[in-house]
Parts: C-alpha cells; structure tokens; sequence
C-alpha cells in the first residue's frame, strides 16, 4: 500500500481523543456500516494506523494458484488498467457527468473452502502496487474531481468486484486500493464504501468464513486511508 512512512515523527493525542476526532466526521458510522463492522471495531483500525504509522495493512490473500485450483480467475490486472484508462478518458472528453455501462462475525475457518487455505497462512501484506495502467488513469481522473472518480469506480465495481475471489486477490485488492488513494475525503470513502456495498449484494452471498475475510480486508483499506486523511500534517 502507498504508506505513511514519510510522515516525520509526532507526538499524538491519547487514543480517547484520536477516536473522538474520527467519530466527530458524519461519514464514519455509516462508513463502518456499508463495510460491515461496528463502529468501535472500525475506529479501533483508523488509530491505530493513526498511532502506527509504520505499518502497513495486512489482509487475507488467496494465491492466484489455490484460485486456479478452486476454478475461480483472479481480476486480470491489465484489463482492470485498460478500464480505468478508458475510463478516463471519457470523463475527459465528457461535458456531463460519467455513464458507463456495468459489466458484467468469525466462523470456524475449516468450514470454508477459502478459510481451509488460509488457516495455516494468516495476514500478510501486499507486495508491488496497481498496474501502470491503472494508476496512469487515476492520476487523470484525480485531476477531474471526485464526481469523475466516483462514476469510473462504480463501473469499475460492476466489473471486477463482485466475485468473493475480488476481495481475497492481489490484483483485486490494489484496484480498490488505487481508487482509495484517490479519494479526497471521508465523504468520498463513503461513497466508495456504498458502491462496493452494492456490488457485494449483487454476488452470490459467501459463507460466513469468507464474509469475514472480506470484510477484514476491506476495513483494513478503508481505516489506512481514512486514517491518512485524518492525520495532521507534519
């Protein structure tokens, strides 16, 4: 994930005051909501990557061969690029506002398939980053404003993010990650949050294992981000 790590040292508040102070924005309870949690869980996450700035978030990661076993096909990387630079350049090239077409509670790990592979292998962080393509397109969609932004993810939702592997993939992780790292506000978080709230209703429901893998993943991603917004500048 793009890190906080060139944040200079700072002394904080004590967490009482850090939770106070990310409570006080409107968007957080419902925020925790659209992905899942409680409030408290959620705020829990938000500072603490507030208070461990050197951290990164860990998730729950299938490898791309267990996917294969499981005949399930992890986002392809590149197409994701390619839709998000297509994307863009709508939205460049557009007066209006973006349309695009869509396309197409912890259980016992061992009663999901998903949760079998990973009971031995546990978090872990991610390694690389999104594709050029994907961050070439975010980067001219961020220069047009979050009603641009917003539109690209949600076709972008549509696409890749509704299949439970999505969420569990590295390729699918560092496409919402991208978008995230775009996003201005808690209020875009929000919005970001509906959206993939929606392409999970969407789906086929996971068992309860998984649910939770993918919601651990999710507020990872959204408490790191939210987080870096809500940090003071050094």
């Amino acid at each position: 994930m793009p890190s906080l790590r060139s944040q200079t040292a700072r002394a904080l508040p004590d967490t009482r005051i850090l939770r106070q102070q990310v409570l006080a924005d409107e968007n957080t309870s419902e925020l925790a909501r659209m992905l899942g949690v409680s409030t408290d869980e959620y705020l829990d996450h938000v500072v603490h990557f507030l208070r461990h700035t050197q951290e990164e978030p860990e998730f729950y990661i299938v490898e791309d061969s267990d996917l294969r076993a499981m005949g399930l096909e992890r986002p392809d990387p590149e197409e994701m690029g390619r839709f998000v630079l297509d994307a863009a350049s709508l939205a460049e090239a557009a007066e209006g506002k973006l349309e695009l077409v869509p396309g197409l509670g912890v259980a016992k790990f061992t009663g999901s398939p998903f949760g079998r592979l990973l009971v031995s292998v546990g978090l872990s962080s991610v390694e690389g980053g999104p594709s050029s393509r994907l961050n070439q397109g975010l980067g001219r969609l961020g220069k047009l404003g979050g009603g641009k932004l917003l539109g690209a993810f949600k076709g972008f939702a549509s696409r890749f993010l509704g299949p439970v592997q999505s969420f569990l993939s590295k390729p699918g992780l560092w496409g919402i990650a991208g978008f995230l790292q775009s996003a201005k506000s808690p209020e875009h978080l929000l919005s970001m949050a509906r959206i993939l709230f929606a392409a999970r209703q969407r789906a086929a429901t996971p068992d309860d294992t998984t649910r939770h893998l993918i919601q651990h993943n999710l507020m990872q991603l959204f408490a790191y981000r939210h987080a870096q917004m809500t940090a003071p500048a050094s």
